[in-house]
C-alpha cells in the first residue's frame, strides 16, 4: 500500500499521474491508499472530521474494516455498530459507568444492571457474605428453617417453636391439662398450632377433644376432655409462632 503521494512541482506542468492518485486513493483503488493525517488541523470552530449522510433510507455514514473486510465500525442513522471487544482505559467510563473492576454496590456509576444471570458452581469463595449459609449453593428448606425460624440474632425475625407434652385421661369422664414453657420467650407471640398423637383404635374416641386453654410469649397449657369416651394417654406437639425473642 502506498504511503506517499507524488507531489506537483512548481512551475512544471501538473500531469494526470500526479492528479489520479488522489483519485485513486479516494476511490478505494487497491494499492493506491494513504493513511490520513490530519494532525495539524488548527480551527476552533469546526470538527477535524465532520461528515454527513443526506440519505435518509439507508443512512449509511462511516465504516471501518479490518484487513479481512470484517466491519469493526459501523456508524448508521439507526446508531453506532461495533463489531469487536472494546476496551477501556482505567479510571474511564461509558456514559458516566465504570465498566472496569470495582465492587457492585449499587453507587452511581458501580456497573451496569444486570436483568439475570448464573454463576458457575464453587464460583463464590467462603468469604463472600451469605455463602457460610448456602455451602453448597442452593436454598433448602433446612436452611430456610434455620435463618427463619431458629436464628436468635436478626431482630424480628420469624420463629417457631415445637414442644411436646403428654395427657393421660383415667376414666371415660375426665378432663385433663398439660403446661410447657417455650425455651426462648418470644417478643411477640402470633399463636399455637397443636397436633394430638394416640394410638387407641377405640370407636368412642369421637367423644374425646384435645384444646389449647391457654398461651403467652412464655408458654401455654393443652386440654384433654371426654365425656362417655376412652381413657387414653396423648402426645400433644404444640408449634409456638412469633416473631423476635423477649428482651
Amino acid at each position: 500500500m502506498a504511503t506517499t503521494f507524488t507531489k506537483a512541482v512548481t512551475g512544471e506542468n501538473l500531469p494526470a499521474e500526479t492528479i489520479n492518485q488522489l483519485i485513486d486513493a479516494l476511490e478505494g483503488v487497491v494499492g493506491k491508499g494513504h493513511y490520513l493525517g490530519a494532525s495539524q488541523v488548527d480551527d476552533p470552530d469546526h470538527y477535524a472530521l465532520d461528515v454527513q449522510q443526506h440519505d435518509t433510507i439507508q443512512g449509511l455514514v462511516a465504516r471501518l474494516r479490518d484487513s479481512t473486510g470484517v466491519v469493526l465500525l459501523a456508524i448508521t442513522k439507526d446508531g453506532l455498530t461495533i463489531g469487536g471487544n472494546v476496551i477501556v482505559a482505567a479510571d474511564k467510563t461509558i456514559d458516566g459507568v465504570d465498566v472496569g473492576a470495582h465492587t457492585h454496590s449499587a453507587a452511581a456509576g458501580h456497573g451496569v444492571k444486570i436483568p439475570s444471570g448464573s454463576l458457575a458452581n464453587n464460583a463464590l469463595s467462603a468469604d463472600v457474605a451469605g455463602r457460610a449459609q448456602m455451602q453448597d449453593g442452593f436454598l433448602t428448606l433446612a436452611k430456610l428453617a434455620e435463618k427463619m425460624a431458629y436464628s436468635k440474632d436478626a431482630a424480628n425475625h420469624l420463629r417457631l417453636e415445637v414442644k411436646s407434652v403428654e395427657i393421660t385421661l383415667t376414666s371415660t369422664d375426665d378432663n385433663k391439662s398439660a403446661s410447657g414453657t417455650w425455651d426462648t420467650p418470644f417478643e411477640t407471640l402470633l399463636g399455637v398450632v397443636i397436633g394430638a398423637v394416640c394410638t387407641s383404635t377405640a370407636t368412642q374416641m369421637g367423644r374425646n377433644s384435645v384444646y389449647v386453654s391457654a398461651r403467652s410469649t412464655t408458654g401455654f397449657t393443652v386440654r384433654a376432655a371426654t365425656s362417655g369416651g376412652a381413657a387414653v394417654t396423648y402426645t400433644v406437639d404444640v408449634v409456638g409462632i412469633g416473631i423476635g425473642v423477649a428482651s
